[in-house]
């Protein structure tokens, strides 16, 4: 697939702009189901070649943000070659700069621009792992099912995770935290920026 997927997600400028982004780095982009464990992902197949995948469920922003972070990849990778780290200082650097070229052609709103480029600053591995862009990218998210992040939440009080498991909070750890799934009383260590339904009552 190409990158005309993108079309209908962003404006002709920034369409235009990615385009020149990828025209010298052959590559495969696919759309996929929502997956639990990852918005999107980069990879490099002996046959295949680059591969792009995004999930179908992001919000605009969500998906216009991880499909640049994966091209951060695509470029890094080719450019760089498989010595480098993943998410390490090859990445930050070109991955900071697509964003910033984003935001001067205003490809987001006001608001969420100020957290996308505090994110260039020093890019996280996710935009999950960056609590103030993930809630400036939550804004945007067109659900009817309240929900919130597990950091918002003190100890004691009681959560539901997705896939409908309940837990209460035991301690708070500074990226994780220590809670008791309440039908088994075993412990775990669930990321604080996981989203959740506060129990309530």
């Amino acid at each position: 697939m190409s990158l005309a997927f993108v079309q209908g997600r962003v404006t002709d400028d920034v369409y235009q702009l990615m385009l020149d982004w990828v025209k010298s780095y052959p590559c495969e982009y696919i759309i996929k189901r929502e997956r639990k464990s990852r918005l999107g992902d980069f990879s490099f197949h002996p046959t295949k070649g680059n591969v792009i995948t995004v999930n179908e469920n992001l919000n605009q922003y969500s998906f216009l943000v991880t499909l640049t972070h994966e091209i951060a990849h695509l470029i890094a990778f080719t450019e760089h070659g498989r010595s480098i780290q993943p998410h390490g200082k090859e990445w930050k650097t070109i991955f900071g700069g697509l964003l910033r070229q984003l935001v001067r052609l205003n490809a987001f709103p006001k608001d969420l621009s100020v957290a996308v480029l505090k994110h260039a600053v020093k890019p996280k591995a996710s935009s999950h792992s960056d609590s103030v862009l993930r809630r400036a990218l939550m804004q945007y998210d067109d659900r009817e099912d309240e929900y919130q992040l597990l950091e918002d939440l003190e100890v004691g009080e009681r959560f539901t995770l997705k896939g409908g498991k309940s837990y209460e909070i035991l301690e708070k750890r500074r990226s994780r935290f220590l809670c008791v799934q309440l039908d088994n009383s075993r412990k775990y260590l669930v990321n604080k920026l996981a989203e959740i339904e506060p129990n309530k009552g």
